[in-house]
Formats: structure tokens, C-alpha cells, sequence
């Protein structure tokens, strides 16, 4: 890599990437600040049972993050003579900046550092979302569309 250009060959062919600005990592975007979720629940009334899920991220301002999941799942039979059902949930906490198109973390627990794709987009009522690894996560706040 030589001037911001990096050449890539392969027998006659070619190909020059010209780098265009720099990755900021050091960023933390305060329009991203806020509790962001992904929510679902499902009744059966048939079959009987349901599910429900909850993952959320809190975004800081100061660069910190909260990472929350948690799911519950029953079930019964069709004469209700047998029940069941299982719960989990999962959390997590570190560090988090951006370049706006790339959220990383720092996990608290590991010190591993993951990169995320990132978005900014609005769901079909108008919130804010921010779509995160192929994840879309809505706003908890009042906010204006992006």
C-alpha cells in the first residue's frame, strides 16, 4: 500500500483500491445514544403455549453499552394434561463507537472486539431504527425519523 492505493495483481489483470477517508473509530455518534429493542411474542391459543423475546442495546453517550436478551417459551397439551416451558437470558456490557457504517464493540467480560454493520433507518410508522449486524432494533425514545 503506498499513497492511500492499494494494488491487487493476478496474472495480467489489475486492480487498484484508492483509500477515500479514514475509519474513525474513536467516534460515538450521539444521535445513536438511547435503549434501542427488538421485541416479539407469540400465542397459540390452539396448540396452546406461546413465546416471547426481548433484545436490547442502551447506547451511552460516554461510549458504554448494555446488552440485554431474554426469552420465554410454554407450551401444553391439547387436553392440558401436560405443561412445559423454558426461559433464558443473556447480557452483556462494554464499549461502542462507530464510523457510521460500522459499529464496534468492546466486550467488558473478554476485551474482544467485534464489528457490526450499521444503518440508520425508519420502520413503516415512522420510528427511528438502527439496523445493527442484520438486526433492526427500534427505538425506545421519542425521536424524530432519521
Amino acid at each position: 500500500m503506498a499513497n492511500n492505493q492499494l494494488t491487487l495483481s493476478q496474472n495480467a489483470n489489475s486492480a487498484i483500491y484508492t483509500k477515500t477517508s479514514p475509519l474513525n473509530p474513536d467516534c460515538v455518534d450521539p444521535q445513536l445514544a438511547g435503549k434501542w429493542c427488538i421485541m416479539s411474542s407469540n400465542y397459540n391459543s390452539y396448540s396452546g403455549g406461546g413465546s416471547e423475546s426481548q433484545e436490547c442495546i442502551t447506547l451511552n453517550q460516554d461510549g458504554t453499552y448494555i446488552y440485554s436478551f431474554s426469552s420465554s417459551r410454554s407450551a401444553y397439551t391439547a387436553n392440558q394434561a401436560g405443561y412445559g416451558g423454558t426461559s433464558g437470558q443473556d447480557s452483556d456490557r462494554g464499549l461502542w463507537k462507530t464510523d457510521g457504517l460500522t459499529l464496534i464493540s468492546v466486550f467488558q467480560t473478554t476485551g474482544k472486539t467485534t464489528r457490526y454493520s450499521l444503518k440508520k433507518e425508519n420502520v413503516q410508522n415512522g420510528d427511528a431504527a438502527i439496523v445493527v449486524g442484520g438486526k433492526r432494533f427500534i427505538t425506545t425514545l421519542n425521536r424524530p425519523p432519521w
